[in-house]
């Protein structure tokens, strides 16, 4: 059997996750750090958690140059992506197919860090994503 970790606390300092960084892990929690900017393509692909807090400092969820996808949390059961509203405009049609991965977007609701619903099922559920 395999260890693999199912929490990882990240250095604060931290400003980028290349691509596959924590890719087919059994990962349930995830603390980002906010100062982190980039998150590289499928970065947490293929783990266990529900819920995340996109720090306000990411500004950019790099896509494979390939195939324009990034299936950053694709296999990943996520029920609830937070954001901070103030942090919108850097992550515009957030969570989309090609950021999340099609299984995942399609089921996961974004949420401001006061728990307001902003964007469900890739619907927009809050004039602010307009």
């Amino acid at each position: 059997m395999t260890n693999l970790p199912v929490e990882i606390n990240l250095p604060y300092n931290l400003v980028e996750i290349e691509e596959d960084g924590f890719r087919d892990n059994l990962l349930t929690n995830v603390v980002l750090p906010g100062k982190l900017e980039v998150v590289g393509f499928r970065a947490f692909m293929d783990n266990l958690m529900e819920s995340i807090l996109i720090p306000s400092s990411v500004v950019k969820f790099a896509l494979c140059p390939a195939t324009d996808q990034g299936g950053h949390f694709n296999n990943t059961p996520l029920v609830t992506v937070y954001a901070d509203a103030g942090n919108l405009s850097s992550l515009p049609a957030f969570p989309t197919e090609e950021v999340m991965g099609a299984i995942t977007a399609s089921t996961t609701t974004l949420r401001d860090t006061v728990d307001a619903t902003l964007q469900q099922n890739n619907s927009v559920a809050n004039s602010i994503w307009e």
